[in-house]
């Protein structure tokens, strides 16, 4: 449950941001899961009005103004296009075509590949796996844990990607438009900047850790 209020204001350091909704509810039971206070969730209404450069590495986060900002030198562009109203980026898995994924920063999975992909292609046949229940804003469901031999994402292959493959009936991995779910830990692999105003991503491979092993 939740109330809905409009016109809140936002202040991160000297900028100031107005949400057209925000959600006010109790975010304790979060924050006790994370343990660490949790006041507040900057969403997209937010994030869609300023790029956003996250440089895990360095554990920054800078905002900047979508009209004027310049991308560091070496930082790669990729496509980010709108499906069904959630953002989505390509990538290939064992070296298939590229297909379109979630770009879910708030996914703690490496990888959710929906039925529409690993049943026509029998990705569980030889492959070892456990059934398990995973969550999101849905609720839980049923999938399997199993392991990916690589994942390529901004030209960068990843190796033993540990991956869920969602059960049909799983709410949005239904979509026949969309192949998975790619999450935070393929994205804090990079330096992320996100500047939804202009479709457009940019992302910069972190030297020590793009292709290192995923903790499981």
């Amino acid at each position: 449950e939740a109330e809905l209020t409009h016109g809140l204001k936002v202040q991160i350091g000297s900028m100031t941001l107005t949400t057209p909704v925000a959600a006010m509810f109790d975010l304790s039971p979060i924050a006790a899961r994370l343990g660490r206070p949790l006041p507040a969730i900057l969403g997209g209404d937010l994030l869609k009005q300023v790029v956003v450069d996250i440089d895990f590495q360095a554990r920054t986060i800078a905002f900047y103004d979508p009209d004027t900002y310049t991308p560091p030198a070496g930082a790669i562009l990729v496509p980010l296009t709108m499906t069904d109203k959630v953002p989505s980026v390509s990538a290939s898995i064992e070296g298939g075509p590229e297909v379109s994924f979630d770009f879910d920063m708030g996914n703690a999975t490496p990888v959710l590949v929906f039925p529409a992909y690993w049943q026509p292609r029998h990705m569980l046949e030889g492959r070892r796996s456990s059934k398990s229940h995973g969550g999101g804003a849905a609720g839980l469901s049923d999938e399997f844990e199993t392991t990916l031999k690589t994942v390529t994402f901004a030209g960068v292959t990843m190796h033993d990607v540990p991956a869920a493959l969602a059960m049909p009936g799983a709410g949005a991995a239904d979509s026949g438009r969309r192949s998975g779910n790619m999450g935070m830990p393929i994205y804090s692999r990079f330096r992320v900047i996100t500047d939804y105003s202009h479709s457009r991503l940019w992302v910069i491979p972190n030297a020590t850790t793009a292709t290192a092993p995923f903790r499981r």
